[in-house]
């Protein structure tokens, strides 16, 4: 048990050290902007492909972080409250395009999953090229060294008008950056870079969507449905463990789920602001018409019932027996309708969902990494 706790702090640690360096590393571009041409708000949905899986925005990542270092759990880390003015004023987004996993052996009979999301971050640093492509090579070949422990291999030729990095560990491993301009691209998977680099070549851009908000909160965010879909099939497995002790059940909840998903929500945004000392996360999730009629006819009260008895429906041309399909809604049921009750909205397209916390949902993944 201690030994798995120690394993646990350890890891925990390592994210933590990864995360401050990865901030670490924005901060130098917002030092870079506010050193170089006067900074201006850039539409970053411009730079993101249409059909990104996962797209998360922030105008100001230093106000968005801000919270946190006010929150108690923050501070229990350590006692200290932590400083993000470096980050004051630095845009960032991210586009995840897919994930991968890879099952890790713990020993003879246990071994735990490993997903690695796909993802490129885009920040504008608003400098000259000669200062982004700098910022690319020192900062962010640093922080790639100290994620592979030793100094890679960086190759950096002229390509596509660009400055196009890669930089190669001993064991293999890569990491890319593309410096175009002032606006520094960095991703873990070649494709994905490829493909969020169409855009500059006519490729459709998010922003022509209408899909995500472009700013007004501390973040945004916007999920796609085939999102969801990749989304739900990491977490159908955990849901189907605690949600029952059948292994017949378990295993339907968890091969069901990631198509129940899909047919269930379209889309979700999400956007992150301050009301009145905390930190407001909202839910925006876009049902499919022949699913919401189902939930709408009624109060929010009875969205548990509602839910349990669609998805029962749209199992019901599935090989599942009547009580196994029974549980399954169910447990699906209760996972989606958790914490609903006053803070949950019917809308005209949908569900929306307010949660009100110190840190947010920002800072609740910050601390995640943080060990809190």
């Amino acid at each position: 048990m201690n030994a798995e706790i120690s394993r646990s702090q350890r890891r925990r640690s390592f994210a933590a050290t990864r995360l401050c360096s990865i901030l670490g590393v924005l901060g130098c571009a917002g030092l870079l902007a506010l050193s170089s041409c006067s900074p201006r708000s850039t539409d970053l949905r411009t730079l993101a492909p249409a059909d990104a899986l996962i797209y998360l925005q922030t105008n100001d990542l230093g106000a968005a972080l801000r919270p946190l270092a006010e929150s108690r759990p923050a501070q229990a880390i350590d006692g200290s409250r932590p400083d993000f003015s470096s980050f004051d004023g630095v845009q960032l987004a991210i586009v995840v395009n897919g994930f991968e996993t890879s099952e890790k052996k713990l020993n003879e009979e246990q071994s735990s999953a490993q997903v690695k999301p796909n993802f490129v971050a885009i920040t504008d640093t608003h400098a000259w090229h000669f200062q982004a492509v700098r910022f690319a090579e020192e900062k962010l070949g640093s922080l790639v060294a100290k994620f592979y422990g030793d100094k890679p291999q960086m190759d950096d030729p002229e390509h596509n008008g660009g400055r196009d990095i890669t930089w190669t560990a001993a064991d293999g491993r890569k990491a890319f950056a593309f410096v175009i301009g002032s606006v520094v691209y960095f991703s873990n998977d070649r494709a994905s870079l490829d493909k969020v680099l169409t855009v500059r070549s006519g490729a459709a851009n998010l922003a022509s969507t209408g899909k995500a908000a472009s700013s007004g909160a501390l973040a945004t965010g916007y999920v796609s449905q085939n999102g969801i879909g990749q989304l739900s099939d990491l977490v159908a497995i955990r849901v189907a463990a605690a949600g029952s002790e059948d292994p017949q059940v378990r295993s339907a909840v968890a091969s069901v789920l990631p198509p129940l998903a899909r047919e269930m929500v379209a889309e979700v945004r999400w956007s992150a602001d301050m009301e009145k000392g905390k930190v407001v996360d909202t839910y925006d999730i876009t049902i499919p018409e022949s699913v919401r009629s189902a939930l709408v006819d009624g109060q929010v009260d009875d969205l548990n019932l509602r839910l349990r008895n669609a998805v029962f429906a749209l199992l019901r041309e599935s090989k599942l027996d009547e009580k196994t399909r029974a549980e399954v809604a169910d447990i699906v049921a209760s996972v989606a309708s958790s914490g609903a009750g006053d803070q949950t909205t019917f809308t005209p397209t949908g569900l929306q969902r307010k949660t009100a916390s110190e840190s947010g949902l920002i800072g609740q993944i910050v601390l995640q990494f943080s060990g809190g």
